[in-house]
């Protein structure tokens, strides 16, 4: 799209290369929700320095991406209440003044329609080429002679005889450990191991979650510290602090993440215990600084003592308007 006629001319008229716009593209692109596109909610400055563009090719670039049908503004951006900037502050642990806004990524009604089209001839393509093997190939549309449903009675002899089937009915256990019953892992390192898979995409491919939870425990961390998140933005950090980049095929992710959980100590304070801490300082400053503000409004003189000198103050005046009737 953007390397078409179309493309270059409305990248022309708002001033701004194809580049810097699929830069911009990528950015919000990997704020946005997976499923939905929805909801990228990173400001400008974010968007910038993540893309390595200025703000102002930002806005054009989104001016062009809404051109194309493929991004939408949902929620402008405003500036926030006061009761929201310190909800904000609470939240976050740092000052906010103004809220980003949200957007939305699309997908133009055109490129549907043919997605769509190609997926419905491609059906039908795979539904014709059953059809003809199934012709050309009459088997296939029936049981064999050796199909487990003629050979049920062999089967249940096999289950009759079987020397496993029989030390079960006398008791006796298997010695073999992957037949024992395994005991179910913690639900919390299951959620920890959940999360992590979704923050980092790149060992989805690792198989049953079990092997990410065994991983996690073989590893020492503690996921009542450690969240999946934690772990996934520790790992890029490790990463980006050595020099290295993510690799982009991974065979073997259930070894390659035991080894680099070993590189790390989990020992230290997690992301979410210091954003805890910091939340938990920034409520104790807003507390601190209520409780000043309602100390300087507080009247210093007591309600008798002011009773006092307003009766002071009616006593001198009665007798200087005596003196100066006398006078």
């Amino acid at each position: 799209m953007l390397n078409s006629t179309t493309g270059r001319e409305v990248c022309s008229r708002f001033r701004v290369s194809t580049e810097f716009v699929f830069a911009v593209a990528v950015t919000m692109a990997s704020f946005a929700e997976r499923t939905t596109g929805r909801r990228v909610c990173a400001s400008r400055d974010k968007i910038a320095h993540r893309s390595g563009v200025s703000v102002s090719v930002v806005k054009r670039a989104r001016r062009a991406l809404q051109t194309f049908s493929v991004a939408r503004e949902m929620v402008r951006g405003r500036y926030l209440r006061a009761d929201e900037s310190h909800a904000a502050e609470s939240h976050h642990g740092r000052i906010q003044r103004r809220a980003a806004s949200v957007w939305a990524l699309t997908s133009p009604k055109s490129l549907v329609i043919a997605a769509r089209r190609a997926g419905k001839s491609l059906s039908k393509t795979v539904r014709r080429s059953k059809d003809a093997a199934r012709s050309s190939y009459p088997q296939l549309g029936a049981r064999g002679p050796l199909s487990p449903s003629r050979g049920f009675k062999f089967l249940s002899l096999v289950r009759e005889l079987s020397p496993k089937r029989a030390q079960t009915r006398a008791g006796k256990h298997s010695r073999n450990p992957k037949t024992q019953a395994q005991r179910p892992r913690p639900i919390d390192v299951q959620r920890t191991a959940a999360e992590l898979l979704s923050y980092a995409p790149a060992f989805e491919s690792a198989g049953h979650i079990g092997a990410i939870c065994d991983v996690l425990t073989s590893a020492g961390v503690d996921v009542n510290r450690w969240r999946g998140r934690d772990i996934a933005a520790e790992l890029t950090r490790d990463t980006q602090q050595r020099g290295w980049i993510w690799p982009e095929r991974i065979e073997r992710p259930v070894g390659y993440l035991r080894w680099r959980l070993t590189q790390i100590d989990w020992n230290r304070p997690s992301p979410s215990e210091m954003a805890q801490k910091a939340a938990q300082e920034a409520r104790q400053r807003i507390a601190d600084r209520d409780a000043r503000l309602s100390r300087g409004d507080r009247p210093i003189a007591a309600p008798d003592h002011r009773q006092r000198c307003r009766e002071a103050f009616a006593s001198g005046l009665l007798k200087r308007r005596k003196a100066d009737s006398g006078i």
